[in-house]
């Protein structure tokens, strides 16, 4: 019976210290929460939940058009939010931007398998060869700022429109803008 008085007094005592250490730990817990508390009140003042929840939407919305952008043109998430400050500084979108990839890389697919095509006169007349077109197909990223300074150089702006169309479409001649040369610092 001793024995067992015993091990009764050692459980009791094991328990106490757990429950001790547990209370200390629940002290800090609250300690904590009760900082934590104090913290986003005081961070409530400058930005609302509703806001800041908005925010958090916001950018993930912004990195998901990226992403789709990125899958519909190969270009790097990287350019594509390089771009977009030139697209609206132009009064364009970045799905212009994008629609206008598109048909640049189907021109430059023709031109690179054959030599020939609607665009291939265009892309000669810019100084772009085959083997370029063949090039800038594996790195649009690196292709995209070339294209677009020698396309701008190509002369004055009627032939820049001409040239533009030739290659990009109907929609090549409208979205060119002379503010453009900005994608060479992007």
């Amino acid at each position: 019976m001793a024995d067992r008085a015993e091990i009764l007094i050692s459980a009791i005592d094991q328990a106490t210290t757990v429950l001790d250490q547990i209370e200390r730990k629940m002290g800090s817990v609250g300690m904590s929460a009760d900082l934590l508390k104090y913290s986003l009140g005081a961070l409530g003042g400058a930005i609302s939940v509703g806001a800041f929840t908005g925010m958090i939407d916001g950018a993930i919305h912004s990195q998901n058009a990226l992403y789709d952008l990125n899958l519909r043109t190969g270009l790097s998430i990287e350019l594509l939010s390089g771009l977009r400050p030139i697209a609206t500084e132009s009064g364009k979108s970045l799905d212009d931007v994008a629609t206008m990839v598109q048909k640049l890389e189907k021109s430059m697919m023709a031109f690179a398998e054959t030599g020939t095509g609607k665009a291939a006169v265009a892309f000669d007349r810019i100084g772009i060869s085959q083997k370029d077109a063949q090039i800038g197909l594996q790195n649009m990223d690196a292709f995209l700022p070339e294209f677009a300074k020698k396309l701008l150089e190509s002369g004055n702006g009627a032939q820049v429109a001409a040239t533009s169309q030739e290659i990009l479409g109907k929609a090549g001649a409208n979205n060119i803008d002379r503010k453009s040369t900005r994608l060479n610092s992007s």
